[in-house]
Order: C-alpha cells, then structure tokens, then sequence
C-alpha cells in the first residue's frame, strides 16, 4: 500500500479516536434515543421544509409562520440534548477544519483543487 495513504488511514483513525468525536459520538447516541429531541427536530424541519417549498412556489409567508418556525427552533436550542449536540458538532467540525488548514499550509495548495494551479483568471 501507498504510504501515503497509510498515514491518511492513521490521520482518520486518530480523528475518529479522538475527544471531540468521541464526545460527538456520545452525544450522537443520546440524541438517537431521545424521542422528544427527535421530535423536536422533526416539527423543526418538517415546517423549515413546508415554509422554504411555500416560498419558492411563490407564496407569501406570514410572519405568523415565521414566528412558528422561530418557536420551534427555540425550543430545540432549549434542549439539553440538542444543545450538547450542537456543541460537539462544533467542536468536532472545528478539529477537521484545522487538520485540512495544516494539510494546505504544509502542501502549498488549497486541497480539492485538482492540478494545483491557480486558475482564478482563467476558469
């Protein structure tokens, strides 16, 4: 195997063992087995759906709804469960994001950009 990609493999089980996602993890499980923060999260994205399907159909949303919506997602931030999700995510998306901006720093380039070259003037 490529030893590249067996230091990739290492990175990603090291990411995978490490505190923030074992937190997430945890929290993850909790949230799975919590009927009132899935319901919770539920009516939040049913009416999120229900109001952006309105909006692009070109209806008007009263402020009555959005009002809704806003109560609803008060009312997931209110959540313990949810709130300690977030939290996690957070911190979790946080540990990724530094590990890519070492990988760019220390490479020169910005990963994803297939060749390397800089085609801002050109693509």
């Amino acid at each position: 195997m490529n030893p590249i990609i067996e230091k990739a493999e290492e990175l990603g089980l090291a990411i995978l063992n490490s505190k923030e996602y074992t937190e997430l993890n945890e929290v993850q499980d909790k949230l799975d087995n919590n009927p009132e923060a899935q319901k919770l999260i539920q009516d939040f994205q049913e009416k999120q759906a229900s109001l952006h399907q309105a909006h692009h159909g070109g209806e008007e949303v009263s402020e009555e709804e959005i009002g809704q919506l806003q109560d609803l997602q008060k009312a997931m931030l209110d959540n313990d469960i949810i709130n300690d999700y977030v939290a996690a995510k957070q911190k979790a998306d946080k540990l990724i994001t530094s590990v890519s901006q070492v990988l760019t720093k220390t490479v020169g380039v910005p990963f994803g950009s297939g060749s390397g070259h800089d085609c801002s003037g050109c693509c």
